[in-house]
């Protein structure tokens, strides 16, 4: 991602979505995680993460591909580096919440559904360091036929 040089934050974030469906399928674990929250961007916001991975599971789920549970472990390192759900808007933390239940649903695994570990830790502590409104725009730009020229590619 790095090397695509992307300044535009839609398309970035879309790149990232996209990053993270093409990494449900590595079928072996390395014991460096760094590849999946390490992107190499330092200006990609950290906070976008958490949306990343359950629009990346939308994508997956409408596409009739089951998460891995290698996959699993890797996410709720990365989880753990983005936004509190409990910043965000109701439904934008129901969607989120929703979509990462429906993954950790599909299939029995030791992994703990790193939403519910974030809420049982956190206990509605907020990051001042996160823009929930950076978070709340690109979730409306995504969902929004008009504003995202993805939105059929993505199947949304």
């Amino acid at each position: 991602m790095f090397n695509l040089k992307l300044k535009n934050q839609l398309n970035l974030f879309i790149a990232m979505v996209y990053y993270y469906v093409a990494h449900n399928s590595v079928s072996k674990c390395s014991n460096d995680f760094s590849s999946y929250y390490s992107i190499g961007l330092s200006s990609y916001p950290q906070e976008l993460v958490i949306l990343a991975l359950a629009v990346a599971f939308d994508v997956l789920t409408k596409h009739n591909v089951a998460v891995s549970d290698y996959y699993r472990g890797p996410i709720s390192i990365i989880t753990d580096r983005s936004i509190s759900v409990n910043a965000l808007p109701i439904n934008v933390k129901s969607y989120i919440a929703g979509q990462f239940e429906s993954i950790w649903k599909q299939k029995h695994t030791t992994y703990e559904n790193p939403i519910k570990r974030q809420l049982r830790l956190e206990l509605n502590s907020i990051d001042s360091r996160h823009n929930s409104d950076l978070v709340c725009e690109m979730f409306d730009i995504v969902y929004n036929r008009d504003r995202n020229p993805y939105f059929d590619i993505m199947g949304l």
